[in-house]
């Protein structure tokens, strides 16, 4: 099986974030959104970090 990596990037403003997410949530949750999905790329993107002990 390939090794396949999905790089996926931090969004900086929530103007970048998806319009399916802009449309659906009031602003306040957008930030939450952003504030909530950054935290998790910068958490889980190493596959390295993932690995359960």
């Amino acid at each position: 099986m390939p090794n396949l990596q999905i790089i996926f990037h931090n969004f900086r403003h929530k103007d970048d974030l998806p319009e399916s997410v802009r449309h659906v949530l009031p602003v306040h949750a957008q930030d939450i959104f952003k504030e909530a999905f950054n935290s998790a790329i910068k958490e889980y993107q190493d596959p390295k970090k993932t690995t359960r002990q």
